[in-house]
């Protein structure tokens, strides 16, 4: 830095000191103001409140079938190889069925008595995938602490009860197949 950059930037702070002696009260003022509104806007602010869950899945059903192809069924699968079956499952738990089951639930309701719609609820709803994990962390933000804890342990009910009754028509199906199949088999 050299003599004048230096001078230079000396008359700068010294000019800029000049003017905020001369006007000293509007800054302060300004300062002042700003200070208190935010001051009072945190003051009168509720808190949110976040509740979380996680939910884990496994690639495959740990109890086998007594058909022996059990193996198949609850099996964690993708129809293409760059996505994850855990994303899917993460939608799942987003879509309306389980949004609504919730809310039915819950009777959850907005101010003119109305159960809320799903949209409402899906907007402070977050379901992530733990990176490099089968987990998913099912979080919802609200002023009331109970509320979002119920809410997620709910939507993770619901989203439990719907996985189960597909995994057990899964099932059904395999063995009403099988029983069609077996007189088949010992005939011939």
């Amino acid at each position: 830095m050299s003599y004048t950059e230096t001078t230079e930037s000396s008359i700068g702070f010294q000019r800029y000191w000049l003017i905020l002696k001369r006007h000293w009260l509007p800054a302060s003022a300004v300062f002042g103001s700003v200070f208190a509104l935010t001051a009072i806007s945190l003051l009168f602010q509720k808190p949110i409140y976040e509740a979380q869950g996680k939910l884990l899945f496994r690639k495959t059903s740990p109890t086998p079938s007594l058909t022996g192809m059990g193996k198949e069924i609850g099996e964690l699968n993708t129809l293409q190889d760059k996505n994850s079956p855990v994303d899917t499952e993460a939608e799942v738990i987003r879509s309306v069925p389980i949004i609504q089951k919730t809310i039915s639930r819950l009777e959850l309701r907005d101010k003119s008595g109305n159960l809320i719609k799903a949209k409402q609820l899906v907007r402070n709803l977050s379901v992530n995938e733990i990176t490099k994990t089968d987990i998913l962390q099912v979080s919802y933000k609200d002023t009331d602490p109970k509320q979002a804890a119920a809410i997620v342990n709910t939507l993770m009910a619901a989203y439990l009860e719907n996985n189960l009754l597909a995994n057990r028509a899964e099932a059904v199906a395999a063995r009403e197949f099988l029983q069609k199949q077996l007189p088949q088999a010992q005939a011939s």
